[in-house]
């Protein structure tokens, strides 16, 4: 008995998780980059001159490279080097970054590659972050030229 009580409840939050809304907050599997990939088709595309080379801003905070994907999304790439010696600060970096894209992706311009490498690395904060990441994205799509690129 207590078995197909406990199969009830579950099935009844379950239900409810089904009838929200969707989130329009999430970081979809669409909107990431292929770790492997993305620096080096970016490091590629430049050497190679082609038409749809990278462009580069940076600040004291971050480095973000970006070219237009074609897409209609913006997507993002983090590489943190193990210049940030432990995993942890490597992955409160990586955390720092993608709730900065999640929580400002209407400030990012869609079809474009965002690819961002911190530059400071000791006491960041989401906002100066979020700050960095919007500011830049907005000079690498702006530099594109392209009229949906333009940032807000």
């Amino acid at each position: 008995m207590e078995g197909d009580a406990r199969r009830q409840l579950f099935f009844e939050i379950g239900q409810l998780f089904l009838k929200q809304p969707p989130h329009r907050l999430e970081f979809r599997r669409a909107q990431h980059h292929l770790p492997a990939v993305a620096p080096a088709q970016l490091g590629q595309r430049r050497r190679r001159g082609a038409q749809d080379a990278q462009i580069v801003a940076k600040d004291g905070v971050l480095v973000c490279h970006g070219r237009p994907n074609g897409l209609g999304v913006p997507r993002l790439g983090i590489v943190v080097g193990r210049r940030v010696r432990t995993a942890p600060a490597r992955n409160r970096i990586k955390r720092l970054l993608r709730e900065a894209f999640r929580l400002n992706r209407e400030k990012f311009a869609p079809g474009w590659d965002y690819l961002f490498i911190p530059r400071k690395i000791e006491k960041l904060t989401l906002a100066e972050v979020a700050g960095s990441a919007t500011k830049l994205a907005g000079k690498v799509s702006a530099a594109g030229g392209e009229g949906e690129g333009a940032s807000k």
